[in-house]
């Protein structure tokens, strides 16, 4: 999902809502808690509040319905522990309903209109994760444009070559691994007979193929 840099002071929004696009919304006050350090068992975690962010009320509500249900699955897999008493196997009613509330539970973290993931005291910057593909492309030409901040061009050099660092890294690392399965295939195929070395070199070929055409497309 897009990830947006952006400084705080006059945040302007599309007048959409920013998770559906609906045009029908209302400004909202957001406030989440963002880990600004964590050492071992420690972390230090700190309230931060955006202001006019515009949501539908569907998308507001959202996270509801997806708990709500979660919290519903875990309690009939309650009702079925505590009523069933053959449990003579593993897929048991019980247990398919505590997977079925894990899983709404886990896509009711992802339905947030959006969601904060960095806060840069010291240069007042934001890191949001905005699911709306458009809404999160008209912010980063909106931030680009941005007057209300000194050195805010400075700054968004500096962003786009943190990125740029980022992105080989990530790269390196897939690439690595990539190489590393294959090779490993290989010694797999011609060195100890084994067959299964194709499937790991397929495999390695298969993951790296498609972040590779993603890459180039982006070029």
């Amino acid at each position: 999902m897009p990830k947006v840099n952006i400084r705080m002071g006059d945040i302007q929004w599309p007048a959409t809502c920013c998770r559906c696009g609906s045009e029908e919304f209302s400004y909202r006050t957001r406030t989440e808690k963002v880990v600004m350090r964590s050492v071992v068992a420690a972390t230090e975690a700190r309230a931060v509040t955006l202001v006019n962010v515009p949501v539908c009320d569907r998308c507001d509500n959202a996270r509801r319905y997806w708990f709500a249900g979660a919290s519903a699955a875990a309690a009939i897999g309650v009702l079925f522990l505590a009523f069933t008493a053959n449990h003579d196997t593993y897929l048991t009613p019980d247990l398919g309903m505590f997977v079925l509330a894990v899983f709404l539970a886990l896509i009711g973290t992802t339905k947030s209109p959006i969601r904060i993931i960095q806060f840069d005291e010291k240069i007042n910057s934001l890191k949001i994760q905005i699911y709306n593909h458009s809404v999160a492309a008209e912010m980063l030409r909106r931030e680009a444009g941005r007057t209300d901040l000194a050195g805010h061009a400075e700054y968004l050099d500096i962003q786009q070559d943190k990125q740029r660092k980022q992105d080989r890294e990530v790269r390196l690392t897939v690439r690595t691994l990539c190489i590393l399965f294959f090779i490993s295939g290989l010694y797999l195929v011609f060195t100890l007979g084994e067959t299964t070395g194709y499937a790991v070199m397929i495999l390695s070929a298969a993951f790296c193929l498609p972040f590779e055409i993603t890459h180039r497309a982006k070029k």
